[in-house]
């Protein structure tokens, strides 16, 4: 909108829609989910993202730090980060109640080869569990 020009919409009119299409359903795993970048930024724009549909409708989040913590745990931080620091203007309680629910964790050594295959099986089971079955991995 130009100042000084009228706006060339129209009242009534429906709000433009995004030009972006929702992903194909995935997993994504946050490397150093426990810690500050994944709290104030990640979460909060995965959720944005999430509620303006540009998320897949079948998606998985996995969390994966050092920190020893509960998928419950995880889901709270994660709601606790939205509400704190994601756009006002996306969402509602629901919505992100909803989203906390994708969330899982999975604590681990990064220089520890058994924590990648706790990993690997957590990917799995949420693979199964959301109904992914097409993994965007090999």
């Amino acid at each position: 909108m130009t100042p000084g020009k009228p706006s060339t919409a129209k009242a009534g009119e429906p709000a433009k829609r995004s030009s972006i299409s929702p992903a194909d359903p995935c997993t994504i795993v946050i490397f150093g989910a426990s810690g500050d970048l994944s709290r104030r930024k990640l979460i909060p724009a995965l959720y944005s993202l999430a509620a303006q549909n540009c998320l897949a409708r079948r998606f998985a989040i996995i969390g994966f730090a050092r920190t020893p913590m509960a998928d419950e745990a995880f889901q709270q931080l994660a709601i606790d980060s939205v509400k704190k620091f994601a756009d006002n203007a996306t969402g509602n309680d629901l919505q992100c109640k909803e989203f906390a629910q994708s969330l899982a964790y999975v604590s681990g050594e990064y220089h520890r080869p058994e924590a990648f295959e706790k990993l690997k099986h957590r990917l799995e089971e949420l693979d199964h569990a959301h109904n992914l079955t097409e993994p965007n991995r090999s």
